[in-house]
């Protein structure tokens, strides 16, 4: 399966674009010591008219047993006619003091030193950047200037990007040689051109998905550099109220990743859908009379809790009041979440005496016959189809009375059903007008 994960490649891929070459390379090449048995790497100092030079240490160029990298050493060689320019083990690839060396293979390293003629006649090839994209030439940025150097000579090619809307480069081809970033090469004998290393600009979309109380927008689009990393968007990327973010769900690859984690960047564009987790809130049922504490009780958001029983001498507790509806003393709240950074908290309603016998659940007139209205509130919503949920879950704990069964039973088939639930839904949601 594609993985978006972020590999040891691909976080040092990234970090190429940021840092210098050699720190990134040298920490990767800690990392790959463990897994990969070493070699010997030498440094032919013994060509015939070759000094060290005479600030430079002659033991830092011993040879390297059992290694997987090294450093290359400050220091030069000196030979009568010619400039002393770095190393190369292929003839290929450059290297100079600082620069970090990966062994690849399992054999021995030998490690040749660089020259250049120091003849003021020596002659000198071009290097040209085309700057071509699918084959057709696009306008060259200004800063990027040819050069020319000799035949020995290390050619340390522009990294700078060059971005384009779809687009960006990062490093070189000369030929069929690819120049990674702050790579160097060799320069031959004749003159080259170096075109640029192409990589997809993509989207990088962040959707809160098809949820409720959401506040703000529900998707961000951000343009990301394939092949490079980032890090996902943080758990803060939506508001919603009654709920945390605790993932991303990727299109990509299906899997899904933590906020804010560290991905590698694919060639394609991505979703990530927030994974939706309910907040657990400490509902606070307030008497407001002096003497009596406060009821606490914990719950998570869409789960229900029961409004507690109080006793007030010369006064009857008639309900809790949360909003626009009053809830039956033992009736079961469901939690509706709150906006970020707000609790949640009912009202003690209290009466002097005892209770009237006709008093309503929310003390105020509306119709209790109201088809879809399964808790019997005077208006249908989603919470009706959640008290039928939790009725066929448990009956004897969320019990239905008569006027409320014959209220929830909405799909034209006796007795109450999932059914039901399933057209209460729609009706919120607008897709049914009516019921059956």
């Amino acid at each position: 399966m594609k993985k978006l994960l972020n590999s040891a490649a691909a976080v040092m891929s990234a970090a190429l674009i940021a840092v210098s070459s050699s720190a990134v390379m040298t920490a990767f090449a800690e990392d790959t010591a463990a897994e990969k048995k070493g070699v010997t790497i030498t440094f032919n100092v013994s060509e015939e008219g070759v000094e060290f030079g005479s600030k430079t240490d002659p033991s830092l160029f011993e040879p390297v047993e059992n290694a997987t990298y090294i450093s290359i050493p400050e220091g030069t060689l000196v030979k009568e006619g010619y400039n002393f320019n770095g190393w190369t083990y292929d003839g290929v690839y450059a290297y100079q003091k600082g620069d970090v060396f990966l062994v690849e293979g399992d054999e021995d390293v030998v490690l040749q030193p660089l020259w250049s003629l120091s003849s003021k006649d020596v002659e000198y090839h071009k290097v040209t950047y085309v700057t071509d994209f699918n084959g057709e030439e696009i306008e060259r940025p200004e800063w990027l200037i040819d050069l020319k150097a000799a035949e020995g000579q290390v050619v340390a090619p522009d990294m700078t990007m060059i971005i384009l809307d779809n687009a960006y480069s990062r490093g070189w081809f000369c030929g069929d040689i690819q120049i990674n970033y702050n790579q160097k090469i060799v320069m031959p004998d004749h003159d080259i051109v170096l075109t640029p290393q192409w990589f997809k600009r993509v989207n990088f979309t962040f959707y809160a998905g098809d949820v409720d109380r959401l506040n703000g927008n529900d998707t961000y689009t951000f343009l990301k550099n394939e092949s490079s990393s980032t890090e996902l968007a943080a758990a803060d990327r939506f508001s919603r109220n009654g709920f945390n973010i605790t993932g991303w769900l990727s299109d990509y690859d299906g899997e899904v990743y933590a906020p804010g984690a560290t991905v590698s960047i694919p060639g394609v564009d991505v979703t990530f859908t927030a994974v939706w987790s309910p907040k657990t809130y400490t509902v606070v049922f307030k008497p407001g009379v002096k003497g009596i504490d406060n009821v606490k009780i914990k719950g998570d958001t869409d789960t229900a809790i029961q409004c507690p029983v109080l006793e007030r001498e010369g006064y009857t507790l008639t309900g809790w009041k949360f909003e626009d509806k009053t809830y039956k003393v033992g009736e079961d709240f469901v939690i509706p979440g709150a906006a970020p950074g707000l609790g949640i908290s009912l009202d003690a309603v209290w009466v002097e005496g005892e209770a009237p016998t006709d008093s309503t659940s929310s003390g105020t007139d509306f119709n209790h016959s109201i088809k879809g209205d399964a808790n019997v509130d005077g208006k249908v919503s989603i919470s009706d189809a959640v008290t039928i949920l939790q009725y066929l879950a448990n009956s004897e704990k969320y019990p239905l009375d008569e006027q409320a069964a014959k209220n929830a039973d909405v799909d034209g088939e006796a007795g109450v059903t999932g059914k039901d639930a399933a057209e209460i839904q729609r009706y919120d949601a607008g897709i049914i007008t009516e019921f059956k």
